[in-house]
């Protein structure tokens, strides 16, 4: 009694910290593959003013063959699973009744609706992916603020997902964050920016609802992420295709505007150009996986959190490069300090203990159990004494 009394009579602090799981390593590797991809194509981009390259078309086939390339696993993982699969039949299942019914056991697939649900992915996946590669280059609004608001009313309306205290603060602090991040980008906006801007918006709403549909595809009709990956990318890259020969044709009246024009910029870069697009493309590919492999085990919400890192580290690179202004760089680092503590609180990383902000993380859930736990053996050994002590009294 006396140790309950000292632990319930000590001050817990404001803050703890927590020890970060190696799962939760994926969220926070996918922003950095992601800030490394962007840097080079940056690099790439840079290095000409030709208003002849055609960004838009070789970057939008560009990102489709990264999602494609990231769902080539789904073979390597589906040779693994088919082998482990013949050693645990081969061993526990020895006879055709018991084989026969392991396999009328678990949910029937209904193949029309994840069709329908991966063709609906590839045309939202098709348009973002057409949008961010008009917007590259160009003086565009952070989209994350976007993300956090429309996934959120996704995920409550599609997955039926709580939000907890912590990650409610969590999303405040990252609104408040990006909001800081905004200021510098209204005294640089132009008249001429506002239509892509607008079309940026379209583009958030677009990819919050294909990262929601990620988690409801695998969650209820257990769908590989490798292979939603994969054939998502081979959609897209198809609609793609047709979208801009429609273009193409309107605009021009012919394919000319298929044809890649990057003679300059490999004049210019030399050997340097193919090493920054080999290693863009592989840095793309490994995000793509591990972006929908921490939707597939986590959530898309965490996943746009935990993303602010990319912008945060290309913002650093740049500016060491290319110095901002003083105005700029006080935003900015304000803005993606706070973006990052964020990070660290939806994460579990740091825990807020005041205001019940704790109550649902990982660490005090599992303190509550074993105090559960605990208080379940006292009773048993209360319970053991007071019969043992009514035995000798008899």
């Amino acid at each position: 009694m006396e140790e309950r009394d000292k632990n319930s009579n000590k001050k817990e602090c404001l803050f703890s910290f927590d020890r970060i799981n190696k799962y939760y390593l994926f969220p926070f590797i996918s922003p950095i593959f992601c800030m490394l991809a962007n840097f080079l194509l940056h690099l790439i981009r840079n290095k000409t003013t030709d208003k002849e390259i055609n960004y838009e078309f070789a970057l939008s086939i560009f990102i489709n063959f990264t999602y494609i390339f990231g769902g080539l696993i789904y073979f390597i993982s589906f040779i693994r699973t088919k082998t482990e699969e013949t050693k645990e039949n081969a061993i526990i299942y020895k006879n055709k009744n018991s084989l026969n019914l392991i396999y009328n056991v678990g949910p029937k697939k209904d193949k029309k609706i994840i069709f329908g649900i991966l063709l609906l992915m590839s045309i939202l996946l098709s348009i973002y992916i057409i949008c961010i590669s008009f917007s590259f280059g160009r003086t565009v609004l952070e989209k994350r603020i976007f993300y956090l608001f429309f996934i959120s009313i996704f995920s409550r309306c599609i997955l039926k997902n709580k939000i907890y205290k912590h990650q409610i603060l969590s999303l405040a602090l990252s609104f408040i964050g990006l909001i800081i991040l905004f200021l510098p980008f209204f005294a640089k906006i132009k008249i001429d920016d506002i239509p892509i801007n607008f079309c940026n918006i379209v583009s958030a709403i677009i990819y919050s609802l294909f990262l929601v549909l990620i988690k409801y595809l695998t969650l209820n009709y257990f769908v590989s992420p490798y292979l939603c990956l994969l054939l998502v990318g081979c959609f897209s890259l198809i609609i793609n295709l047709f979208s801009f020969i429609i273009y193409s044709l309107i605009k021009s009246k012919d394919l000319a505007y298929l044809i890649p024009k990057f003679d300059s910029i490999q004049n210019q870069l030399g050997i340097r150009y193919y090493i920054y697009s080999s290693l863009s493309f592989i840095f793309y590919s490994l995000l793509q996986i591990f972006s929908f492999l921490v939707v597939y085990y986590f959530s898309p919400l965490l996943l746009v959190v935990t993303d602010i890192i990319s912008p945060m580290l290309l913002w650093g690179l740049e500016n060491i490069i290319e110095t901002e202004s003083y105005q700029d760089l006080i935003f900015k680092s304000i803005g993606y300090f706070i973006e990052l503590i964020a990070a660290f609180i939806y994460n579990e990383i740091i825990i807020c203990n005041f205001c019940n902000f704790n109550k649902y993380t990982k660490k005090c859930i599992e303190e509550r159990q074993n105090k559960e736990l605990n208080s379940l053996k006292m009773g048993e050994n209360d319970n053991d004494n007071d019969t043992s002590f009514s035995s000798d009294i008899q």
